[in-house]
């Protein structure tokens, strides 16, 4: 792989975002990288940070190595259905987490709800069959996202609004059949 451009951005999350493309390919990919430890790095000044579409951030303030791990084997489980980002794969050193996925140039489904100010009946049963269908492979993989919402949700491209990705499985969980999962949910005021 090779680096294009450098950093992105940086978020206070501790991670940053990179695009990068394959010498022998045309094909470009996403790379978030987390650092390994739970402290926060003031390295960067505040013009390099700025907002990061949700599969190229940090999903939860905190984040232990552990948690950055549990996502990425999750990711790894979830490969292959159409609706979910690809993890291409995930590297670690010492100080850092190299995680290189799918590159969604389109953002998230939020921003175009927000810029297109409604759906028609239609298109939102469109993309509300294929969140369903999401939900559905995971769980029936056994897995549970726990943070479902349009900022989690990304478009593959522009020319196709139902080109929807699932992605932040950062708090995300492996279940057993009929075994009872409680948690609090996170939300900001």
């Amino acid at each position: 792989m090779k680096l294009y451009g450098g950093v992105l951005s940086y978020s206070k999350c501790r991670s940053y975002a990179y695009v990068l493309r394959a010498k022998d390919t045309v094909r470009w990919w996403a790379m978030r990288v987390q650092q390994a430890n739970a402290q926060q790095n003031t390295d960067l000044d505040n013009s390099k940070r700025s907002h990061v579409p949700g599969h190229i951030r940090d999903s939860a303030w905190g984040a232990n190595i552990e948690d950055v791990r549990r996502e990425i084997q999750i990711m790894h489980h979830l490969s292959g259905h159409k609706n979910i980002v690809a993890i291409k794969g995930a590297y670690e050193d010492q100080l850092y987490v190299h995680i290189v996925m799918e590159l969604c140039t389109s953002g998230e489904l939020f921003n175009h709800i927000i810029q297109r100010g409604h759906y028609s009946e239609r298109k939102a049963a469109e993309l509300t069959r294929i969140i369903v269908r999401v939900v559905e492979a995971c769980h029936s993989l056994g897995v549970m996202h726990w943070d479902l919402k349009p900022e989690n949700f990304l478009l593959a491209n522009k020319d196709d609004e139902l080109s929807l990705k699932a992605t932040d499985f950062g708090l995300s969980v492996f279940f057993k059949p009929g075994e009872l999962l409680m948690r609090i949910a996170n939300f900001t005021l």
